[in-house]
């Protein structure tokens, strides 16, 4: 196995954190701490195969972060499905950083 970390850097335009990858094992995305990135104070959506919107309860909001927080999914036992299409993130705030992790086979 081996893995791959990136830092994107994100705003209110869409960026593609991960691309479909049929062999990824296990997956991360974190918003680093103010503590970190003085900046981060904005709040961001992901989205998985689709383009999230950063407004909460509206349709494709995706799923929220603020500083500090992390979404994730790894394998505990082989025959665990883990999502494998495209993930996308957007802000409401410019430049908010992500670190973005993934496992492959």
């Amino acid at each position: 196995m081996a893995t791959f970390q990136k830092t994107v850097i994100v705003g209110t335009t869409p960026v593609l954190a991960l691309g479909d990858n049929p062999d990824r094992y296990a997956w991360r995305v974190t918003m680093k701490s103010t503590v970190l990135v003085a900046g981060n104070t904005g709040k961001v959506a992901v989205g998985r195969t689709f383009v999230p919107t950063i407004t909460q309860g509206q349709p494709n909001s995706g799923d929220p972060m603020v500083q500090g927080s992390e979404i994730k999914e790894q394998k505990a036992f082989m025959e665990d499905n883990v999502f494998t299409g495209n993930l996308w993130v957007i802000s409401d705030t410019a430049a908010q950083e992500l670190s973005v992790e993934e496992v492959v086979k």
